[in-house]
């Protein structure tokens, strides 16, 4: 199991804030396994953060939604 964060810059295809880009982060699980996704749009200090599996179902949402 992984032990440190893992943090992407994402350069385009996010307008989020009315920033382009920003950075994701996928921390470490906590001590019951939880998983939280964070992201911070490019030049602002507001943060949002979803579980990972709450991040899963708006994938997969999106993606059917795209299919239907």
């Amino acid at each position: 199991m992984r032990k440190t964060d893992a943090t992407f810059k994402v350069e385009s295809g996010v307008k989020i804030d009315g920033a382009t880009g920003g950075t994701l982060t996928v921390e470490a699980p906590t001590a019951n396994g939880t998983v939280l996704v964070t992201f911070r749009p490019k030049g602002r200090q507001r943060k949002y953060t979803l579980t990972l599996p709450e991040v899963c179902d708006m994938i997969a949402w999106r993606v059917a939604k795209k299919e239907a």
